[in-house]
């Protein structure tokens, strides 16, 4: 990589109003603003990478001048002020995952993203591919590239199999909750040419699969040590709750504010946190889970005005450890299990997330190649998406897995074809069935 060092020369113009003369008496000019020198940096950092800009007047002695930069595509140019001291320059790399909450690979992830109320969800099934899942009605395959862009940011697009690009944007506010941005492009070389996508709001993220089903939905019996984003009308507040009684606030952009709060839950899904601020007005807001990860809130928010507010707020999703270590079981590798249905069917998992699906149609055995993405949920509950690749339709089975004591159990299997429902199942995209070892 080649780090490149350029003159020129930068000025800044304030005006404060339209200066005017006359020939009975012209005012003076102000005086000029100063003009200062400035060095370029530029490199072209690779893919993945992350750096700092070192200088040293002696090229012996370094200090650090600027950085982390990371890839974004392009080359990346930086000024520094020529009188900075440092006659000599060098790039410093630094492991891109060691700075800022954005991961360097989302691969085994899944994002859920509330939209106006609306959950939309992304699952990262390995390096390469996922899913889309718009609605409990539609949902589509992918495959996608990601590029960590800043220590909080980082990029994906999206390519679907019916040919559409779908770019999206996270920012994250810790590990766990941010801003994410999405909208649908016409290639992905028009990525770069965006500026604030079209959709956006607050997300939540973790390693492996979000429950959804209602029974999941609890709210924390303690908020010490955890965070939560409120939304309203496009504006995100992130509150990092630091200690039984202390949390600290922030507005995108805006400062930082320590407060005092106090919850008090009324069942699993819903309960009342009043939030003072050291300067300011309280918060006193009415919390509704309906789902696990995103629910609304209701109350008043210290930002003026009179009167009920109302919005949604974000929080990761707490999934306790299973009591049997073995059931669920950690991952399905060279296992097989029996899926009932119409018809059944027997999927084989190997240990590359891929798989083999053999099934009885009229007598004959039928099978089919797939690949697929596991995790545990918490307690005795596990996630499981399969995908058929070179599939024409954009075939894709979700389930939601219950297991007992002897790790055989029941489902609830979300089917799609060509981003819908598909049409065979009696219940749109929803069918239900028992799983057993085979």
């Amino acid at each position: 990589m080649h780090l490149s060092v350029s003159r020129t020369f930068c000025a800044a113009v304030l005006a404060a109003g339209a200066l005017t003369a006359s020939r009975a008496g012209a005012e003076a000019p102000p005086p000029a603003p100063a003009i200062s020198l400035a060095k370029q940096l530029s490199f072209t950092p690779q893919s993945g990478t992350a750096w700092y800009v070192d200088g040293s007047d002696d090229g012996a002695t370094w200090s650090e001048l600027a950085g982390p930069f990371f890839a974004n595509g392009g080359p990346v140019d930086h000024f520094l002020p020529a009188g900075n001291g440092s006659r000599h320059f060098q790039l410093r790399y630094v492991d891109p995952a060691t700075v800022g909450h954005a991961p360097v690979t989302v691969a085994g992830t899944s994002l859920l993203m509330d939209k106006d109320g609306e959950v939309v969800e992304v699952i990262f099934m390995n390096e390469v591919g996922g899913i889309l899942r718009i609605d409990t009605q539609h949902a589509r395959s992918f495959t996608y590239t990601w590029l960590k862009k800043s220590p909080d940011e980082g990029e994906a697009i999206l390519s679907g199999v019916d040919g559409t690009f779908t770019l999206l944007r996270l920012k994250f506010m810790d590990g766990q909750l941010g801003r994410w941005g999405m909208e649908d492009i016409p290639s992905a070389q028009a990525a770069r040419l965006i500026k604030d996508t079209l959709d956006a709001g607050a997300f939540t993220f973790r390693k492996g699969r979000f429950r959804r089903a209602p029974r999941h939905a609890e709210l924390p019996s303690d908020f010490a040590g955890r965070s939560m984003v409120l939304s309203e009308a496009g504006r995100l507040t992130h509150l990092n709750f630091t200690g039984a009684t202390t949390v600290i606030m922030k507005t995108e952009g805006g400062a930082s504010c320590e407060g005092k709060y106090a919850w008090d839950p009324t069942d699993a899904a819903h309960g009342n946190l009043q939030i003072v601020p050291l300067t300011g007005s309280a918060l006193d807001l009415s919390l509704n889970l309906p789902a696990p990860g995103s629910g609304r809130f209701e109350g008043t928010l210290p930002d003026g005005g009179s009167g009920t507010r109302s919005g949604t707020f974000t929080l990761p999703e707490d999934q306790a450890p299973p009591a049997d270590e073995d059931c669920p079981p950690e991952d399905l590798s060279g296992r097989s299990y029996i899926f009932s249905g119409s018809p059944v069917c027997t999927m084989a998992f190997n240990g590359n997330g891929t798989g083999v699906k053999t099934k009885d149609t009229g007598g004959a055995l039928e099978t089919s190649q797939f690949t697929y993405s596991y995790s545990r949920t918490g307690g005795k509950s596990a996630g499981l998406t399969v995908t058929c690749p070179g599939a024409g339709n954009d075939l894709i089975d979700d389930f939601d897995l219950e297991f007992n004591e002897d790790c055989n159990g029941k489902f609830e299997r979300k089917s799609y074809s060509g981003g819908g429902p598909r049409t065979s199942d009696a219940n749109g995209a929803s069918s239900l069935g028992t799983v057993s070892r085979g």
